[in-house]
């Protein structure tokens, strides 16, 4: 029988330091982090079809195409290797065979990389839901959190150009509703096992060595300081935050929602989310 792969999930709402956290761990000589890898079927037929068009965050972290990439390519191939192992087929729309695939696909990075664990940042419940039911998974919950007003903020000015009379592609409040629901859901239902980890933003961002030591320490291994400096790295990362295609960086909270929302945007965000605030020990004062 094959051994379970273990894998760190990020569990959580986008805009909220995920992939900051995924590209540290990342860094690991013994984790592999492959950004939000649920995208990877959509990028299956772009290995045999160059004309099917891919947008610029269609880019691996390395600045080139996913199936341009030669890891990616080589990872590919191991995982026709492992499916014909199991006499299946990589099928990423065939619910029976999800996690199968997925298997095939994890087992394929880790023979690429030679690493020991996945760090997967996909943030999806759903998909952590059917990692948790199988027996091919060892999974590691990290159920990743950031102010609500701040969430919401960085949603609603995302394509938004400065200096120029553009309406919001998200909706600040929309984005309050959805934080609320999915925090919420996302505690109750995962908050009560033994292998859940709660992570404040706010406090990755202040303390990113003690935070990444307690993570390392509850998966029995010990933080390396080049992790914080993980620009340095060769990263692979399927989608995320653009601080993945930057170079040196600070890593540090940004609180740019505390200067530009207005006291409207404040109090009504902080009404809509209190009882989550509260729940997560954040203040409602600004």
């Amino acid at each position: 029988m094959n051994a379970p792969i273990k894998v760190i999930y990020i569990l959580g709402l986008g805009h909220s330091g995920s992939t900051l956290l995924d590209l540290i761990l990342g860094s690991h000589s013994q984790i592999e982090s492959v950004g939000e890898i649920k995208q990877f079927g959509k990028y299956w037929q772009t290995f045999s079809d160059n004309s099917v068009k891919l947008e610029k965050k269609d880019r691996c972290t390395c600045g080139v195409h996913v199936h341009e990439c030669e890891y990616w390519n080589k990872v590919k191939h191991e995982m026709e290797a492992n499916c014909k192992e199991f006499n299946t087929l990589p099928d990423f729309d065939n619910k029976e065979q999800y996690n199968l695939n997925n298997y095939c696909l994890l087992k394929a990075i880790l023979k690429v990389t030679g690493k020991k664990m996945i760090c997967d940042s996909s943030k999806n419940p759903l998909r952590l839901e059917s990692f948790l039911k199988s027996d091919l998974f060892e999974v590691f919950i990290i159920h990743l959190v950031r102010d609500s007003r701040a969430v919401a903020y960085s949603w609603a000015r995302k394509g938004v150009r400065a200096g120029k009379a553009k309406e919001p592609q998200y909706n600040y409040y929309k984005v309050l509703k959805t934080w609320r629901r999915f925090n919420k859901n996302s505690y109750l239902q995962f908050s009560s096992l033994s292998n859940y980890f709660f992570l404040k933003y706010e406090n990755l961002a202040n303390n990113p060595q003690k935070i990444v030591s307690e993570i390392l320490e509850r998966n029995n291994l010990e933080f390396e300081s080049d992790q914080l400096q993980f620009w340095k790295f060769k990263h692979h990362n399927i989608y995320g935050n653009r601080i993945r295609t930057r170079g040196e960086q600070e890593i540090k909270i940004d609180g740019s929602y505390l200067e530009y929302l207005t006291p409207q945007e404040w109090w009504l965000g902080t009404l809509m989310t209190m009882t989550g605030l509260r729940r997560f020990n954040y203040p409602l004062q600004r």
